[in-house]
Order: C-alpha cells, then structure tokens, then sequence
C-alpha cells in the first residue's frame, strides 16, 4: 500500500487536464501555423497577369498633352474658391465619343447640398450620351466598396444598370492582403462565407446610415480597394484619355486635385489602358466589353516626331519607377512632390539619401486634419513629415496645403534633372505601402520631357503657384502644423506597417 495516497490520486486528478492542455496546445500550435502559413501566401502570391504594368514608351506630339488640376483655396478676400477643371473635361471627352467609352473610376457617392454632385453629373452624362447614340458601347468599372459590398444600393450605379450601362466590380480577393494581420483570419473563417447576394434592410450595423452585413464589415476589414480614375473614349479618328487622382465623389467634389489628359491618333497610353483594364475583368470574371483601336494594342511608338514621352504604369511598378528615378539623382537634381499621402518606407528612406546628396527636394501634402470623412489627429503625414524634416536637418522642405474641410488629393511627383530632362508621375497613387506595394489597383502615367517643354512649364507653374501662395493660401509653413508626438509617430509606423489603417 503506497505511503501517500493523497499523492497519487492528485496525480490521477490532474492527468485529464495535463491531456486537455496538450490537446489545446495542439489546436492553438495548428492554427497558428496554418494562419502564418495563409499569412505569406497572401502577401507573397504572384499577382494576376497584367496586373503591377509598366507599359512601353509613346512619343507623344506637345499638342495632344494637357495638365489639368482643380484647387480649393482661400483668396484675398478671405473667400474659399474652388477652381474646377478636370470633370468638366471627363463630361466634355463623353460628350465627344462615337464608339467607345472605358471608364474605371473608385467612388460614386451621393450627398446632401454638395458642392458639385459629381456621381450624378458623370452618370447623367453617361446615360444622355446613350440616349444620344444606342449603338455605343460602355465598359463601366469600380470597386465593390461603392455598394458596401452588396449591403445596399448605390444610387448612381442603379441607374446606370436602369438605363442599360452595365457596371463591373473588381475582384480584390485575387491581390495580396495589405492588412494582413486580420486579412489571415478573415481568409480562414469568413471569406467562405462570402457577401449578401442582394441588399437587405435587417442588416446588424449601419453603415452612412444603410443597414449593412456582418459579412460586409468584415470584408471591408481587409483595406483594399480598385482605387483607379481612368477614362477612355473613342471619338472615330482620334482617341481621348484621362488618367486622374479625382473620384466623381460628390463629398469630395471640392477636393484639390490633378489630371493629364491625351488625345492620340495612333496606337498610345489609350491602348495599355485598355489592356490593363481588360487584365482586371478577367482576372475578375467580370464581363469586359471588347472594342478594337486604330492600330495595334501596345504597340511601341520610338519613331514618332514628338518631343514627349509618356508610359502608363500601374501597381508597384509605379514605386519601382519612382525609387529608379530619386536614387539616380545628383546636387543639381530636384524633386517636387504634391501629395495626399507620403508614408511608404522606401520612398522615405530614398528621399533622405537623395537629400543627403544634395538633391533640393520640396513637399506640398495634405495636413491629415481629415482623412476619409474623420478627424485623423494629423496621422499619418504630420508624423511622416517630421521625420523627414528631422533627418535630414530641415534640409527637405515641406508646406502644409490649408484645407478647408477637403482634402488636398493631388498626387504626382515632378523630378527635375540638372540635364535638363524633367519627369513627372502623375495619377491615382498616393505614396503609401497599400498603394504602391502591389496591394490596391492604381494607375499613374510617367511623362518624360524637356524642361522649357509647356507641359513641363505648366506643371512647374501649378506646382510655384500652391508652394508660394501666388494667387491665394493654398499652403502654410512647416512649422504652423508639425507634430513631433513620438506616440503618434509610433502609431503611423506601426500602422503602415502592418495594414491596419484605412490608407
């Protein structure tokens, strides 16, 4: 008989829970390395094909070229002016088609006494012009973030769908996960799930006052979105494009904004658009409504007689471009950027190297009071800007644009060569990881010119125009709004890092 019975029945007794414990151990050992598994996967899988182009190179007569912006700002009266530009060119370009229209645009919105309701202004347009001519054909496209994910009706696109123009979402379960932290989980217990298949009024949340799914909250969790502003319209003998960083958002009808607009009669940006956005339908199984251009799609122009260059890029290739160009640069070199967001680690890190080389480098960049309808507490551009002015000694020059409200959305980066050749990266892409790091669908265009060229003049202009405050407060000193909060700067890296922000 053993000397401590006690002993070996509080043995026995915790037996069944040393097995619970393993059995646990085991379950939570699994998951984690099926979830770290589904993790690098989705951030390392190759992309769709067409998808991160970079297209070939178009020479591009001067003429068939112009720089558009729209600019809210205050004037001397203390008066807040909006100039508007570049919707009035979308609606003049749909007037103008005969054939043909692609359009790719991320947000159609609608709002009480707006500015300028733009989303009902561009589908107007779009239905008029059917109307007008029944034999044109339509490829609309967008991002499924316009329904809340089939939660509920978007008021535009119905009546798009109403009057015959079809409407196509983007599928961006086939890219990489940016927020992929929560994006891991949401692959493994609720993508299978999948979204309502119609609009519901017994919806859990309210989304902009709309009843909406759980399963559409969590779908928007994951952050990333068909974030493009394109348009193409064949008008018989000559073709238009407009590659833009505007949406047709009636909230955000004010914001300040750019655009390059081209007009081709041979094979040019027009036909790598096409092609780009026809990767996108089918990847998507959406169907794409094909159309055929004068000459042949993508053909590489090198023989034409005009003085610019110009290539349609998209995806990451826009950041593996942009990084070419600022480790290339020299003292003598500059860099001018007007940005919405500016976050991206190596655009930073390049940025500081180009400086330390002497590469005179100056930021226009929204102020973050307001990002997507909130209060963003300055995160993430103040913090950003701080460590850009802090590491290089003030040596980068950054000006705040005073926003009203808006937001200053423009994206492009203008790089001037002591050579004399300028280039500019003008569209959708705002320089964060999500945007150029092969996660979101975006789309810029590279232009390649001389300096006196007047595209490149005009460019310079606008750019002089919103840093010295020519005609209005478009900006404000670095100072008056810096923000050295080593807990907000914390909250950037962290949040750029890992995906789990709206940008």
């Amino acid at each position: 008989m053993s000397e401590n019975p006690g002993n070996e029945l509080a043995g026995e007794s915790l037996r069944p829970r040393r097995r619970w414990l393993k059995w646990l151990l085991a379950v939570v050992g699994v998951f984690l390395a099926v979830y770290l598994l589904v993790i690098g996967r989705q951030l390392t899988k190759p992309l769709p094909e067409g998808i991160s182009m970079k297209g070939p190179i178009h020479r591009l007569e001067e003429s068939s070229i112009e720089f558009l912006y729209d600019l809210t700002y205050e004037n001397e009266d203390d008066e807040i002016v909006a100039e508007q530009r570049i919707f009035d060119r979308i609606f003049q370009m749909i007037d103008q088609a005969e054939e043909y229209i692609l359009l790719d645009m991320f947000l159609f919105d609608t709002q009480e006494d707006p500015f300028r309701d733009l989303s009902n202004e561009l589908v107007d347009k779009l239905i008029q012009k059917k109307n007008q001519n029944p034999d044109l054909r339509f490829q609309i496209m967008t991002d499924l973030y316009n329904t809340f994910y089939n939660s509920f009706e978007n008021e535009p696109l119905a009546r798009l769908e109403e009057a015959g123009i079809p409407v196509g979402f983007s599928d961006m379960d086939r890219l990489r996960d940016s927020n992929f932290l929560y994006s891991g989980v949401w692959r493994m217990f609720f993508q299978p799930f999948g979204l309502p298949s119609a609009p519901s009024d017994d919806g859990w949340f309210e989304v902009d006052g709309e009843p909406c799914s759980i399963r559409s909250v969590l779908k928007a969790l994951n952050c990333k979105a068909n974030h493009r502003k394109i348009l193409v319209v064949d008008c018989g003998e000559i073709t238009r494009s407009i590659v833009t960083s505007a949406n047709p958002s009636a909230y955000g009808s004010k914001y300040s904004n750019v655009a390059l607009y081209f007009e081709e009669t041979s094979p040019g940006i027009h036909n790598d658009i096409y092609e780009s956005e026809r990767a996108i339908a089918s990847y998507s199984r959406m169907k794409f409504t094909e159309h055929e251009f004068e000459g042949a799609a993508g053909e590489r122009v090198e023989d034409g007689t005009g003085g610019i260059e110009a290539r349609f890029v998209t995806e990451g290739k826009i950041r593996k471009g942009l990084l070419e160009e600022f480790d290339s640069l020299n003292e003598g070199d500059s860099i001018s950027i007007a940005m919405f967001l500016l976050t991206e680690r190596e655009v930073i890190d390049s940025l500081v190297s180009a400086s330390e080389r002497g590469v005179d480098i100056r930021i226009v960049i929204d102020p973050s009071k307001y990002l997507f309808g909130q209060d963003s507490k300055g995160v993430p551009n103040r913090p950003a800007m701080s460590e850009l002015h802090d590491r290089t000694e003030g040596k980068i020059r950054v000006r705040w644009y005073n926003t009203h409200g808006e937001e200053f959305h423009s994206k492009m980066a203008i790089i001037h060569h002591s050579t004399g050749e300028a280039v500019v990266y003008l569209g959708s892409s705002n320089l964060t990881r999500r945007n150029i790091g092969d996660f979101n669908l975006e789309a810029d265009v590279q232009l390649i010119a001389d300096k006196e060229s007047e595209i490149i003049r005009e460019i310079d202009t606008y750019f002089q125009r919103i840093w010295e405050n020519k005609e209005g407060e478009c900006t404000l000193d670095y100072d008056e709004l810096k923000d050295d909060s080593g807990f907000r700067y914390l909250k950037y890296r962290v949040q750029e890092q890992t995906g789990l922000c709206a940008w």
